[in-house]
């Protein structure tokens, strides 16, 4: 087939897409789209092909097997049902951007420097998730700890850990590191300084900078953080 043929072919589906006036006739339609037999839809969502037959011909308008149907063929049940909206879920706009979405564990303290004693991410529970879009895969999410780094990170902050062993921090990234002494994690921006590594404060009035030693540790770097304006 030609680029021609091609193109009248698809332009042709999309004018019939138009015309479908019931489930029945989308469904009929969602098979040739998908290049799925009726046998092995009523397989995937198991009931007898004599089911998906009846709603191929009988020009029904709803079915209890909708969901299943749209799932199976990964449809938008909207569009199935009724006609409404983007017939395939991954072109609909609201999944879309979902999609652009990951999920990040929320983490205490002490669950943070489970981590950092070598705990997998995925063996942590936490309490609640966060949304983070392109958050990279070893993330963690927690809320700022002091107001250290005001104006920059407001105090009511969550930021977010790119938690990366072999990460080495360069003059000018924001981290969270470690403190041994205190017990305590600390957000800080690392600068070098003639040679000398420090963990420096934004917020100086309150806040001193620290000579970053061998009783601190970086956890990871600052990829975002989000807060509200509301109090």
């Amino acid at each position: 087939m030609d680029f021609s043929q091609l193109f009248y072919k698809i332009q042709g589906m999309d004018d019939k897409k138009q015309t479908l006036n019931n489930l029945s006739e989308r469904l009929v339609y969602a098979l040739e789209m998908t290049g799925t037999r009726k046998a092995d839809l009523a397989r995937a969502i198991d009931v007898k092909p004599q089911v998906i037959q009846f709603l191929c011909t009988s020009d029904t308008k709803a079915s209890r097997f909708t969901f299943e149907i749209a799932t199976a063929l990964g449809l938008n049940t909207r569009w199935l049902a009724t006609g409404e909206g983007a017939m395939f879920i991954a072109d609909d706009p609201k999944y879309q951007l979902l999609k652009a979405y990951k999920q990040v564990p929320l983490l205490h303290s002490k669950q943070i420097c489970e981590v950092l004693e070598g705990k997998p991410l995925d063996n942590i529970e936490p309490n609640e998730w966060v949304a983070l879009k392109d958050g990279a895969k070893d993330t963690f999410a927690m809320l700022m700890p002091d107001e250290a780094m005001e104006p920059t990170i407001p105090a009511s902050a969550t930021i977010f850990i790119c938690h990366d062993k072999n990460y080495q921090p360069n003059s000018g990234d924001i981290v969270l590191a470690f403190v041994k002494q205190f017990n305590a994690l600390i957000v800080r921006k690392f600068s070098i300084e003639n040679e000398i590594a420090f963990l420096v404060p934004a917020n100086n009035k309150t806040y001193k900078k620290s000579e970053y030693t061998e009783d601190m540790q970086i956890v990871g770097i600052i990829t975002d953080c989000q807060f509200s304006l509301r109090r």
